[in-house]
């Protein structure tokens, strides 16, 4: 009996969700006591017919071969009926973008004042160059709102989203990680937001440099070289009024080994000194200090987003998605965002962090307070 009702439910999954197979198979193989399992086909069965359901239940339009495609009315729509497509820049546009956002995620935006943003490029469909999403931020809890196909342009993005709310998006803030083109562009838009990058984008800059010098083996046998590299992603909890000075103690201690990174750090991120000051870095102290969010208890990184676009990920069975498949996916994501923001604002309590994050943001906290 437990043979059979996993197998109806290998079935159900494949035809109803874009989930892997391998996700599917797993899930449900799992669930098995050990004579059940015996009664299932192989694992390399299972994953064929999983996707002769998937191919026999795919009655979506045909995946389109060039950008100047139709979409249907029903992928322009909610299950309700409401318009989720917020935007189609033309389907004779060489560059274009489409924007889908619900009335309940424009309303998140514009009711909370705290935003994140992030792209990923594996899973976008073809014609287009990436998944971009807008989340926001309210009492701990964070929720996709926006979800833009885009081909190389943010600006455009931005104001599309502020006409579409009356010009009524002012975030205080937007997290977002180092790429220059969405940060001039939120610059651009919302120029009264502070704009700022990711710590965890900021670390992995200075990790990769590592690799570029040759050091990560030094840097990962070396117990003593790896802290005094994480002394310069510790950098961001120092006051701006401080960094010279801060700066110029860490690089002090640096051995002879980690010089060039050094420079690559002060110049990218800080600024060369120069007789009179400093040169313009890249990246201003501003955009990747993140002392006002530790004060304010905000995230100080996208990982959560990250997080998101990974889930999304595992749950299709492969890169580079049918873009009906992917519409569908942002439907599901913004009914469930919706849900939580509607249980969030019951007084239902989101999902608890896990102690050794709440014990780290404890210990930044009591640091940041007494410096």
């Amino acid at each position: 009996v437990a043979a059979i009702k996993c197998t109806n439910e290998l079935k159900r999954r494949a035809c109803n969700t874009a989930e892997s197979p391998q996700r599917i198979i797993s899930e449900e193989l799992s669930k098995l006591d050990e004579d059940s399992a015996t009664q299932i086909a192989p694992e390399r069965t299972l994953r064929r017919a999983i996707r002769r359901h998937k191919q026999k239940n795919d009655t979506g339009p045909a995946i389109p071969r060039s950008r100047d495609f139709q979409i249907p009315q029903v992928y322009q729509q909610l299950e309700n009926g409401e318009t989720f497509l917020l935007h189609d820049s033309g389907r004779t546009n060489s560059l274009r973008m489409l924007v889908f956002c619900s009335t309940s995620g424009l309303a998140a935006l514009s009711a909370n004042e705290h935003w994140f943003m992030d792209g990923t490029f594996k899973t976008a469909p073809e014609h287009f160059m990436q998944i971009y999403t807008v989340h926001s931020f309210s009492d701990g809890i964070v929720t996709p709102s926006v979800f833009a196909l885009l081909p190389e342009t943010y600006t455009a993005l931005f104001r599309i989203l502020q006409i579409a709310s009356g010009n009524n998006l002012n975030p205080k803030s937007v997290l977002v990680d180092f790429e220059k083109a969405s940060i001039n562009a939120l610059e651009e838009v919302f120029t009264a937001s502070q704009i700022q990058g990711c710590l965890f984008h900021l670390s992995q800059s200075v990790f990769r440099k590592i690799q570029q010098l040759g050091l990560q083996q030094l840097y990962r046998s070396n117990s003593e070289i790896s802290l005094k590299v994480k002394m310069l992603t510790a950098l961001s909890f120092v006051p701006e009024r401080d960094m010279a000075e801060a700066l110029s103690a860490v690089l002090n201690n640096f051995p002879p080994e980690l010089a060039s990174l050094g420079e690559y750090f002060e110049e990218t991120y800080i600024g060369r000194a120069i007789p009179n000051g400093r040169r313009q870095p890249i990246f201003p102290i501003s955009l990747w200090n993140t002392l006002a969010r530790v004060r304010n208890n905000l995230p100080r990184t996208n990982n959560h987003l990250e997080g998101w676009h990974r889930r999304m990920a595992s749950n299709v069975d492969c890169y580079h998605l049918n873009i009906w498949k992917l519409i569908n996916i942002f439907k599901k994501e913004d009914r469930l965002a919706s849900i939580v923001r509607t249980q969030h604002m019951s007084g239902a309590d989101g999902a608890p962090r896990r102690k050794k994050y709440k014990d780290l943001d404890a210990r930044i906290q009591n640091l940041v307070t007494n410096y």
